[in-house]
C-alpha cells in the first residue's frame, strides 16, 4: 500500500521518474507484443520497444522544464549548450570558409594578424551560439511558469506529435508504429501531469 502512496502523491523528479518508468514498463511490453504477433523484424520490435519506453520516460519528466532549478531544466540547458558546440563546429567543418571569414574580419578589426584566421573564426562560432542558447535557455525561463503550459494536454499532445515525426523520420518506422511512439509521448507527459501531480 505505501508504494502505491508514493506513485500517486504529487512527488518531485524521483517520483515522477518512479511513476513513468512503471508505465513505460507495461507500454513497452504492450507494444513488443503487438509487434510479435504483427510478424514485424526482431530489429523493428526492438526499436518500437525502446522508442515507446524512452520516449514515456521523458514525457514523464520533461513538464518540469518550467521550473529553472529542476534537473530536466538543468538538462535542457546541457544539451542546448551541448548542441550549439557541436553545431558551430560541425558547421566550421563542413564550410571552412565560414570561421576563416569571421576569423579575417576580427583579427583585422583588432589588429591582430599573426593569430590563426580559422581557429579564431571557429572559436567565435563556438562561443556565440553557446551564448545563445544560454540566452534560449534564460528566456524559456522567463516566458514558462510551473504548472503553465507544460502541464497541459495540449503540451502532451504536441511532445506526443514531435515523438512520432522523429521516429518516422529518424527511425524509418511506418507509420503505425510511429503513431504508437507518439502515443507514449502523451501518456508520459498525461503521467506526470494527470497522476503524479494530481
Amino acid at each position: 500500500m505505501r508504494f502505491w502512496f508514493y506513485l500517486i502523491k504529487m512527488g518531485g523528479f524521483d517520483e515522477h521518474v518512479r511513476a513513468g518508468a512503471i508505465v513505460a514498463i507495461v507500454a513497452a511490453a504492450l507494444a513488443g507484443t503487438y509487434a510479435i504477433k504483427e510478424g514485424y523484424p526482431p530489429r523493428t520490435i526492438a526499436i518500437l520497444i525502446g522508442g515507446v519506453f524512452t520516449v514515456l520516460l521523458i514525457g514523464s519528466v520533461l513538464p518540469d522544464i518550467d521550473i529553472h532549478s529542476s534537473i530536466p531544466r538543468r538538462y535542457l540547458g546541457k544539451i542546448l549548450i551541448g548542441t550549439a558546440v557541436v553545431g558551430a563546429l560541425f558547421v566550421s567543418v563542413q564550410n571552412p570558409w565560414i570561421p576563416r571569414m569571421v576569423g579575417l574580419k576580427l583579427v583585422t578589426a583588432l589588429g591582430l594578424t599573426e593569430l590563426p584566421v580559422s581557429v579564431v573564426g571557429s572559436s567565435v562560432l563556438v562561443v556565440g551560439l553557446a551564448a545563445v542558447a544560454k540566452g534560449a535557455g534564460h528566456s524559456l525561463d522567463e516566458l514558462l511558469t510551473h504548472r503553465g503550459v507544460t502541464h497541459t494536454v495540449g503540451f502532451a499532445v504536441f511532445f506526443g506529435g514531435v515523438a512520432l515525426l522523429l521516429s518516422r523520420r529518424s527511425l524509418s518506422l511506418e507509420i503505425k508504429l510511429a503513431t504508437i511512439i507518439g502515443a507514449a509521448g502523451v501518456v508520459g507527459v498525461l503521467v506526470h501531469t494527470h497522476w503524479v501531480d494530481r
